[in-house]
């Protein structure tokens, strides 16, 4: 089996590793191609896995070979029905899901086409927006080059992850598919991508999610009908459920700088959209923590572990005065190999408990039975009570939330000074449901590998054609594309980042 793997940056790797290898090691040959690329360090992982495996290559994405034109329409309608999906009750309190929204699409969020869409909406109107975004999204030409390359690759299917960035050009890689009748599949990279993020907007063949909340997410918000959407459990975190530490408690302590006598805590940060100014309140946090009554937890060591794409904050930060602070990794590190996963295992495993603002590192916490706390900060609000994923770990159990430092050193106080560890049963519950909900025995990677191979064995599609109605109306929507162009500064932003595309493509070379 063929199968070409559209990634939007080799970040996503880490994500899809262990299903890549499943794929290989059972004789299929397995193409990634990038949207985007990234740091250095993510791209080593795709290398590696090339390296060890003949069944694994990648390259740069061949992008749609589109006019300025149709390129801006595509962003605008793609990102016009993003933009709309926040009209719905369930983002009332989403103001800064809203915001981001608003900051990305630039024209789609003009305050006169804001208002516009606002008066529609109380009208009770957005929904047949919708559909003319809908029916705009069919007009759209294929992007032939894209077929092209999956009629030269041979693919017998075409996975595509994450689709749902705002007014994303990943579509076109589904469409591209569907036109051929080649099967094609949505994988939802994380626990938050069908929530605070844009729509799949175009019906794949299949999508594959982690738990049953995102299948109705999948179903409900995204209109994708239920029979489609596959529940595999979170792959990314298999290889947490065998892990083992690389090195004792007191070898780690002292290595990484922490006074090996007395336990610690670790503190798990934020990405730039959760928590962009982290440092104050850590520093908050410590001096709270420094401050207890409770000789055991104002003892305690805390290790900081930046976030990856959020380390540059930390740079200067010395938190030493505070005593037996570390900040480590401090440039932040993804865990994409031996070295950076036994750092970031041996973080969780040696520690008495984790606490964070939202970050999925409490996930992989839980899975190491840690007891996991956060509590709410005003402003952190909009970033944890205004998004829907965080109220998964709430509701779902794995969180000691307080709504004040007060609190949340009493529940510091309570589970970790005691021999109480009543959180493991929820913890593992939460697990089951969450991570594995075919059992806490029942790896994910096999069951994604078997779907992917199911789908295969079924008869193809059949290639779907272009309706006749759109060729009329290309004519509008290229009138329509030259007034956005030209109105508020966008052709020279479209002609600069021309330019840094066609530089990209001058320096990449397919790799095999």
């Amino acid at each position: 089996m063929n199968i070409i793997f559209f990634m939007l940056h080799p970040g996503y790797v880490r994500n899809y590793e262990s299903v890549i290898r499943g794929l290989a090691e059972r004789g299929h040959k397995i193409h990634v191609c990038f949207s985007q690329t990234k740091k250095q360090s993510d791209d080593k992982l795709i290398e590696r896995l090339a390296m060890e495996n003949s069944n694994v290559s990648f390259q740069p994405r061949p992008s749609p070979k589109a006019s300025l034109v149709w390129r801006y329409m595509a962003s605008a309608i793609r990102g016009g029905r993003d933009y709309i999906r926040y009209f719905h009750p369930r983002y009332a309190n989403a103001t800064e899901l809203k915001n981001r929204v608003e900051e990305r699409l630039g024209i789609i969020t003009h305050p006169f086409v804001r208002t516009l869409f606002k008066l529609l909406n109380r009208m009770g109107l957005i929904g047949l927006l919708d559909r003319v975004f809908i029916t705009l999204e069919n007009a759209l030409p294929r992007a032939r080059n894209i077929e092209e390359f999956i009629k030269e690759r041979k693919a017998d299917l075409v996975l595509v992850t994450p689709v749902v960035n705002m007014a994303s050009l990943q579509v076109d890689y589904i469409k591209s598919a569907k036109y051929l009748g080649v099967r094609c599949a949505v994988c939802v990279a994380s626990w938050d991508n069908l929530t605070n993020k844009g729509l799949i907007r175009v019906e794949p063949d299949a999508v594959f999610v982690w738990n049953d909340i995102q299948k109705q997410e999948a179903v409900e918000m995204h209109h994708i009908p239920e029979e489609k959407v596959i529940v595999t459990g979170a792959q990314c975190y298999d290889k947490w459920f065998e892990f083992k530490p690389s090195s004792t408690k007191e070898g780690f302590m002292k290595r990484i700088g922490l006074d090996p006598g007395v336990p610690y805590l670790l503190y798990v940060c934020s990405s730039p959209f959760i928590a962009p100014d982290e440092v104050g309140f850590v520093e908050k946090w410590i001096q709270s923590i420094r401050n207890s009554d409770d000789p055991y937890i104002s003892n305690m060591g805390i290790l900081i572990r930046p976030h990856p794409q959020n380390a540059e904050q930390w740079k200067d930060v010395d938190f030493s005065h505070y005593g037996n602070v570390v900040i480590y990794p401090r440039a932040g590190e993804n865990p994409v190999d031996e070295i950076t996963r036994n750092n970031y295992y041996d973080s969780i495993y040696h520690s008495q408990g984790v606490v964070g603002i939202n970050t999925s590192a409490m996930i992989e916490s839980g899975i190491l039975l840690k007891p996991v706390f956060t509590t709410t900060s005003p402003e952190f609000e909009k970033t944890q009570e205004g998004t829907l994923h965080f109220h998964y770990l709430v509701k779902g159990g794995l969180l000691y939330m307080s709504r004040n430092m007060d609190e949340h050193l009493e529940q510091l106080k309570r589970v970790l000074s005691s021999d109480d560890r009543s959180y493991v049963e929820r913890i593992r519950n939460f697990i089951k449901d969450f991570v594995r909900p075919h059992g806490l025995d029942v790896p994910a990677t096999p069951v994604f590998v078997e779907a992917i191979e199911k789908m295969v064995d079924m008869p193809a599609p059949s290639a779907e054609k272009v309706p006749l109605w759109s060729y009329p109306l290309r004519p509008v929507m290229l009138f329509m594309g030259t007034v956005l162009i030209l109105s508020k500064g966008a052709l020279k932003k479209w002609i600069k980042e021309f330019k840094e595309s066609r530089r990209e493509k001058k320096t990449k070379k397919p790799q095999k």
